[in-house]
């Protein structure tokens, strides 16, 4: 019972970190987009 608690608290953890990995590439990757888009109508303004 021990061992299958235990390999669930392990699951439930890199669950957790797989997600929260997943989130801070996704708002890299999100302040990059924005960035491009910026600097692309900064571009189209002048």
């Amino acid at each position: 019972m021990l061992s299958y608690k235990e390999t669930l608290n392990k699951k439930g953890i890199t669950k957790h970190e797989k997600m929260y990995y997943n989130s801070i590439l996704f708002n890299k990757l999100l302040s990059k987009l924005v960035k491009v888009d910026q600097n692309y109508k900064c571009q189209r303004s002048n």
